[in-house]
């Protein structure tokens, strides 16, 4: 027996959890058709560079000049790092939330170990994630509406009804993840037990569910159970 998140055994969920999947698969592929254009075979490492790269608005968040981007180019070189947000160390979080491109100078000689924070700039930093906060409020908006649409469709139209709540649970998943961007730049040095492991319970989640199939091909008896995993 295998013990789920509940959350992940609702079907609207699994349902809406495709989509987003579906969505940065997308973006993946997007990301790899236009790094083609300078690197034949670009690698997981070149297209993740790629996607904070873009999601950073094309700038360093620690240290660039506001008017100032990265050239496409520069993102593949070793002048900038792939770094932990919050230090692996003190999260245990190595998902793309928890990632940022950031200048390879900046992050060995200023950042180091410390939170977004802690550096010394901070100031400066809370400046350049304005667009990620703006991002996360928009987002709220819309989950919000989505679930009032879904709440408001007749009983007696059920494929509607839930075709709306998996839409809005999307945004959710997209909103969840925005968030934990803008926590892990404005979260202090107190606030990193107060929940943010928790919600990784998600992905464990998500886990778990991948687990079960690959389970059943071996031991045809695998069931579910309920809980938080």
């Amino acid at each position: 027996h295998v013990e789920l998140a509940r959350s992940v055994n609702d079907r609207n969920t699994r349902m809406a959890f495709s989509a987003w999947q579906k969505a940065r698969e997308d973006e993946r592929q997007e990301a790899r058709e236009r790094i083609m254009e300078i690197i034949p075979n670009p690698s997981d490492d070149d297209i993740l560079r790629y996607l904070l790269w873009k999601e950073q608005g094309e700038k360093c968040l620690y240290s660039d000049d506001p008017h100032r981007t990265i050239s496409l180019r520069d993102v593949f070189t070793s002048a900038y790092d792939i770094e932990h947000t919050i230090p692996r160390c003190r999260s245990g979080n190595n998902s793309q939330a928890n990632l940022t491109l950031c200048a390879h100078d900046y992050n060995c000689q200023r950042k180091k170990g410390r939170i977004p924070s802690e550096c010394d700039n901070y100031d400066e930093i809370l400046v350049r994630i304005q667009p990620w906060q703006g991002k996360v409020a928009e987002l709220e908006s819309a989950y919000y509406n989505q679930l009032k649409t879904a709440k408001n469709t007749p009983q007696d139209n059920p494929e509607a009804k839930a075709r709306n709540r998996q839409k809005a649970l999307a945004t959710k998943m997209e909103l969840d993840y925005w968030r934990d961007k803008v926590f892990a730049f404005t979260a202090t040095a107190d606030r990193l037990t107060d929940g943010f492991m928790n919600r990784q319970l998600v992905d464990t989640g998500i886990m778990t569910r991948h687990a079960l199939a690959l389970l059943r091909t071996v031991y045809k008896q695998t069931y579910p159970v309920n809980g938080t995993a």
